[in-house]
């Protein structure tokens, strides 16, 4: 059963583990866990660019996240979307990825 408005703000606001995938430069596919932080429609979290996620995305900005209630793994948020970089000087960047519209969708299980 999806989630309401207000059963989706309530899920995304409280902290959680993401786990965002990629795809590397020969198509296969990784998946890490990251922090996040959601506002106004979009996922937020960083990365360095050395990294091998930072990798993959600056190859290919199209990712995946998946979130899950650790006590109900089942209920979860799944979205994709083109990662939209964010850069912020003396930092090594914020990074973030907006859904596409109406691909974010949550449920119960």
């Amino acid at each position: 059963m999806p989630l309401t408005k207000s059963e989706l703000a309530a899920f995304l606001d409280t902290p959680r583990m993401a786990h965002l995938a990629t795809t590397s430069k020969d198509g296969r596919p990784r998946v890490s866990p990251i922090w996040y932080v959601y506002e106004d429609g979009c996922f937020y979290f960083t990365t360095r660019l050395e990294r091998l996620k930072g990798s993959h995305i600056q190859k290919n900005s199209r990712v995946a996240l998946s979130i899950a209630s650790e006590d109900r793994p089942y209920r979860a948020v799944c979205a994709f979307g083109t990662l939209i970089w964010f850069r912020r000087i003396g930092t090594s960047g914020w990074r973030g990825s907006r859904p596409d519209t109406g691909n974010a969708k949550g449920g119960n299980g």
